[in-house]
């Protein structure tokens, strides 16, 4: 619950802290049931958009019954509108070809996202549209909450960093709905958000702790949909995969995984 109005925060990431795939997402009324089978000594972590990140002990979340975040005031920089004509640069290729049999999976509890190292051209530019290609394996239609981030810290580009250190871009909460197999375009033009010199972040999270979304793996490890990988890294030279793991986030050489089929477009103005 939002600790100044008290009323219900929807669609919060829930995760066992010491876990990578145990977690789930509040619903609409701000509940969420998350299974822990030792309860002593072990910690839940909580996010949501607009709220700061909380770490809790999960005996005590049981005992108080409510929980409550605290929002966080984003401090979101002056955009000035001027009449001037611009393009459109896309990095990443959304018409490139996509392996069918492999891909990331946009899991609870354990979330992969993006990074795209903008170059002189992209930087200043504001970003247009997202686009995604969801893979066959899962389920397509599970919605994805989509978050953007620039890195504040002393940049290391393949080290693990934590979270605080990374800034969000938009205190709205923006959700892909309706996805099918393919490329799925997101329009965040209305959102403003500049490109910047730092580079990109996007995660992305499935959105509902719902049985009909959920599949198992050969692991046993149950998710929601899969993020498609491009069949040729020459179409994606600045793009790398990243994980979010608990209150941890890390850039991932190519060398040693594949690139995520995610193109973004940025308009630069002339």
């Amino acid at each position: 619950m939002d600790s100044e109005n008290k009323s219900p925060i929807t669609y919060a990431t829930v995760v066992e802290y010491s876990s990578k795939t145990n977690g789930t997402i509040t619903d609409e009324k701000g509940f969420f049931e998350l299974k822990i089978k030792n309860l002593e000594g072990s910690q839940i972590y909580l996010s949501s958009v607009g709220y700061k990140d909380t770490i809790i002990s999960a005996s005590a979340a049981l005992k108080l019954g409510r929980i409550f975040l605290k929002p966080h005031v984003y401090d979101l920089g002056t955009f000035i509108l001027e009449s001037t004509s611009s393009d459109l640069i896309e990095l990443g290729n959304s018409k490139a070809i996509i392996r069918q049999n492999n891909n990331y999976q946009a899991s609870l509890g354990f979330y992969w996202g993006v990074y795209f190292k903008t170059g002189k051209k992209e930087n200043g530019g504001v970003l247009e549209r997202v686009n995604i290609h969801i893979n066959k394996m899962g389920f397509p239609e599970t919605p994805l909450l989509i978050r953007f981030f620039e890195f504040k810290g002393d940049f290391e580009f393949f080290r693990s960093q934590p979270k605080d250190l990374f800034k969000e871009l938009s205190s709205e909460q923006i959700i892909m709905r309706n996805n099918k197999v393919g490329w799925n375009e997101l329009d965040v033009s209305h959102l403003n958000i500049t490109a910047p010199s730092s580079g990109l972040y996007i995660l992305f999270t499935p959105v509902g702790d719902i049985e009909e979304y959920h599949y198992e793996t050969i692991s046993g490890l149950k998710f929601g949909s899969t993020i498609g990988i491009y069949s040729d890294n020459k179409d994606s030279k600045r793009i790398f995969p990243v994980l979010q793991d608990g209150d941890r986030v890390s850039v991932i050489k190519k060398s040693r995984a594949p690139t995520p089929a995610v193109s973004i477009i940025i308009s630069t103005a002339n």
